[in-house]
This record gives structure tokens, C-alpha cells and sequence, in this order.
């Protein structure tokens, strides 16, 4: 996920640099698809949570990570 993003600012950027609509579109595409991936990931970290108290500490941080 982390790669993508990267991927998807260099793609903001150059866009923004280089007046490139299409590009800008393809890049606000792909993050919405970025974002669906977000929020499934938080709602299955939340139902681990909810499930098992043990995993809450990890859990948590990696809610921070994303």
C-alpha cells in the first residue's frame, strides 16, 4: 500500500508540474480505489479488536500506521 501511494503522489506531481489532466485523473482514480482498501482494512482491524482484547495494542498501531 505504501508503494502505491508513493506511486500516486509521483504521478500528483508530475501532473501538477506538467499541466497533465489525464494523469491527475488517474491519479485521484486510483485513490479512491486507495481508500476502499483503507476502509476495509479499519473495519477488519476493528473487528480483530473487538473480537480478541489481546490484539488491541497492535492493532492500534497499525491503525496509526495506515
Amino acid at each position: 500500500m505504501g508503494k502505491r501511494i508513493q506511486f500516486m503522489l509521483s504521478q500528483v506531481t508530475e501532473s501538477y508540474i506538467h499541466h497533465n489532466a489525464p494523469l491527475a485523473n488517474f491519479a485521484w482514480t486510483d485513490e479512491v480505489e486507495l481508500d476502499t482498501v483503507y476502509a476495509n482494512l479499519f473495519q477488519h482491524l476493528l473487528r480483530m479488536m473487538s473480537q480478541e482484547s489481546r490484539n488491541i495494542g497492535d492493532g492500534t498501531q497499525l491503525l496509526f500506521i495506515g
